[in-house]
């Protein structure tokens, strides 16, 4: 009997607590709760992200930022931003759909280059990664890692029911999404060899100092 009534009484004052946070508040919380239910569902490597040993991390993350939310330490943008960061900073960038083709089949290719920068993506970098693990004919030459967001795909975009906020989420992801080490790896796609400058800011007929110190390279 003691249980009943003090369950009945916590359920009061839950009520009477959440009676009393302003409208605008209860509307971004909506967003908040919504926008982790809506990943938790259909965002593809979820599932993934928590077996490999993150549901812990994961957990105190978004308990955190809903407390900040409700004690106004931060705004519903600050707090969807950072919540949504976690997954784009550790696992996936993925933010454009891509097939994830992985053709590379003449025969009569004796040498080849794929060039990279921070900005190559999706299906190209499906492209690079496949040249860096079944190709003795080419490299991938750049001066650092690809976007890294070439294990998933399909992206959708989902508006927060109060706030329009619109948050961009893979639906596809691909097996070696479950192999990947994340303790260990960056994201996205090393280059084999290192351009040592800078891309070029301008692009004559497609031919730049990279394409040239490359092709010179590819001549050793």
């Amino acid at each position: 009997m003691k249980i009943i009534i003090l369950s009945f009484i916590l359920a009061l004052a839950a009520q009477f607590s959440f009676a009393a946070v302003p409208d605008s508040l209860k509307k971004d919380l909506e967003d908040y709760d919504y926008l982790v239910s809506f990943v938790e569902e259909n965002y593809a490597p979820f599932d993934a992200i928590m077996q490999k040993g993150y549901k812990r991390e994961y957990k105190a993350l978004k308990k955190q930022l809903r407390k900040q939310l409700c004690k106004g330490e931060a705004d519903l943008e600050r707090a969807a931003t950072d919540y949504v960061l976690w997954f784009y900073n550790q696992f996936d960038r993925q933010g454009k759909s891509g097939d994830g083709s992985t053709r590379q089949t003449s025969t009569r290719i004796k040498r080849a280059a794929i060039l990279i920068d921070f900005m190559t993506a999706s299906a190209a970098e499906s492209l690079a990664e496949f040249v860096k693990k079944h190709s003795d004919r080419a490299k991938v030459y750049g001066i650092g890692n690809t976007f890294g967001c070439e294990l998933t795909g399909n992206c959708r975009t989902e508006p927060l029911p109060n706030s329009k906020i619109g948050v961009f989420y893979a639906t596809t992801v691909d097996s070696g999404f479950y192999e990947k080490d994340f303790s260990t790896k960056s994201l996205g796609i090393a280059p084999d060899v290192i351009i040592p400058f800078p891309i070029a800011r301008k692009l004559t007929d497609n031919i730049d100092e990279w394409v040239l110190w490359v092709a010179k390279d590819l001549e050793k």
